[in-house]
């Protein structure tokens, strides 16, 4: 015999016949199997069945107390899914109310969902209701527990403006901002600081910041095992690219101004005066083919700062884009940023391996010149549409930001220990400081070779050659600019389309 029972919770009839071990089931099965043109079909004895609306489902729980976890399983299994006492291959959803429980990196590291306990109570709610899927991910993922829920997060080496944005994400993600210092599970230290691990106790995780912005990208606490704090002694960074006798250093590009559209032209004098590109003569270094080494070891760091950005940034990108759909850029916008980076690296490979050649030559002033004047060429193009397209590749960039998932996903990136503490806006410059930062050498190795010698005039001609760049790049930057002048005044005109074939922009 089956019972129907309208109440699987508080009905004292019910509970008799749980105890008798009868077959038990509830009306929304019935309405279900009926909608379906289906047999009724009937539960295990002992096990009463109201809906099946967790069927397949597997789930385990973990960090919740034992009368939470007696009634969380009583109403999984009134729904048709079953419950396993700790986490297996099996196990479909995880739930718990904190990352910190001892299954949470199981059930992460195997795909798993992870829930909060008011899924399992959300479900029960919509018991009677058939027409919604409470297993279905959209439904899911309002349930999902955050990736600082249950932690307790302090912060060392960061700025009061660091901190408030650090803060403000930890509280945005569930995390609780700790009183003191002992007060923590997690202590984020920044990669520029200078701490021993003395300082804190055993039981804290002590982690880099890039363990942070993985989290937030993840949507998931982050394994602190890939991320801890290695007490160590810590060189000095120096982002300055070049070593300390250089004759020519770019100083930091203020960070407002790289945000922001460039203001000049891209003339050798104005990049100079835009990037306080400044030159310093070494202690009695008055060879020229010493200036000759100084180029090669400027172009292998641009050149490694290139490869930066495809490996840390475009790659990991596409990659996302691949998988599921990029959510962070479009592909457009990925193309605006990053299209002509791969050109530029196989560009300058060949220049710096011609240059490391030429470098070993007995006339290396002349061979250093010809470098640059077979390759001005090839160069005219890149960098033309290079600087013509960085003003809106650097909006697009500072657009995406407000994304908070961009964010992280940049932050991330930037922590990470190839990108050797670099951010993407300021290497996205790099090529707009390059050809000037060359010309400057040129000109020192022009005023080091002597007036008789015939290697000066393949000077002239290189440096010729790299202006001559600069100047059509700074035109079509000018063009760019008129182009998307126009197109904001046309798109303000009503009923009139910017296709019109009397639109001409010349």
């Amino acid at each position: 015999m089956v019972f129907l029972c309208a109440d699987f919770i508080y009905d004292q009839h019910f509970k008799d016949l749980r105890s008798r071990g009868s077959l038990v089931i509830g009306p929304a099965l019935v309405t279900l199997c009926a909608s379906k043109s289906e047999p009724l079909f009937f539960p295990r004895a002992n096990c009463p069945l109201y809906t099946d609306s967790m069927a397949g489902i597997t789930v385990a729980l973990s960090g919740i107390s034992r009368a939470r976890c007696r009634e969380t399983a009583s109403l999984v299994r009134f729904m048709g899914g079953s419950v396993h006492r700790r986490f297996s291959p099996r196990v479909t959803h995880l739930i718990t109310d904190s990352v910190l429980c001892s299954q949470y990196h199981k059930a992460v590291a195997a795909q798993r969902y992870v829930v909060h306990l008011r899924w399992v109570h959300a479900a029960w709610a919509l018991r009677d209701d058939i027409n919604i899927s409470i297993t279905a991910p959209h439904f899911v993922r309002g349930f999902l527990v955050e990736p600082f829920c249950g932690l307790s997060i302090w912060f060392v080496g960061y700025s009061a403006e660091e901190l408030i944005g650090l803060r403000l994400r930890t509280v945005e993600h569930m995390g609780k901002l700790a009183a003191h210092v002992r007060d923590a599970t997690h202590v984020v230290v920044s990669n520029n600081a200078d701490i021993s691990l003395g300082d804190f106790s055993r039981r804290q995780k002590i982690v880099h910041d890039e363990w942070f912005w993985a989290c937030i990208r993840l949507s998931s606490c982050a394994d602190e095992d890939n991320y801890k704090w290695v007490e160590r002694e810590r060189a000095k960074k120096d982002h300055d690219p070049r070593p300390a006798g250089s004759f020519l250093r770019l100083h930091s590009v203020d960070q407002q101004a790289v945000a922001s559209s460039f203001p000049g032209r891209w003339d050798c004098d104005s990049i100079a005066g835009d990037y306080q590109i400044s030159m310093t003569v070494s202690c009695k270094m008055s060879k020229a083919d010493d200036i000759g080494k100084e180029m090669v070891e400027t172009e292998e760091h641009y050149l490694r700062a290139l490869k930066i950005v495809v490996k840390c940034f475009m790659e990991p990108l596409e990659e996302r884009f691949k998988q599921r759909g990029s959510n962070l850029l479009s592909k457009a916008e990925m193309r605006c940023i990053f299209s002509r980076v791969p050109l530029l690296i196989d560009a300058h490979q060949v220049i710096c391996n011609d240059l490391r050649m030429a470098t070993d030559n007995p006339t290396a002033v002349r061979h250093i010149s010809e470098v640059w004047l077979r390759n001005a060429e090839n160069l005219l193009p890149l960098y033309s549409a290079y600087i013509g397209n960085c003003d809106r590749a650097l909006e697009i960039l500072r657009e995406s930001d407000a994304n908070p998932e961009f964010h992280a996903f940049l932050k991330s990136a930037e922590n990470r220990a190839e990108c050797q503490r670099h951010m993407l806006k300021d290497l996205l410059v790099r090529p707009v400081q390059r050809l000037p930062s060359v010309i400057l050498l040129l000109k020192e190795m022009q005023h080091k070779v002597q007036r008789s010698d015939r290697s000066r005039r393949y000077v002239t001609r290189a440096i010729n050659a790299l202006q001559d760049i600069l100047r059509t790049a700074n035109e079509a930057r000018g063009q760019v600019e008129t182009y998307a002048e126009a197109f904001k005044v046309y798109t303000q005109i009503e009923d009139y389309p910017v296709s019109s074939p009397f639109i001409m922009f010349k």
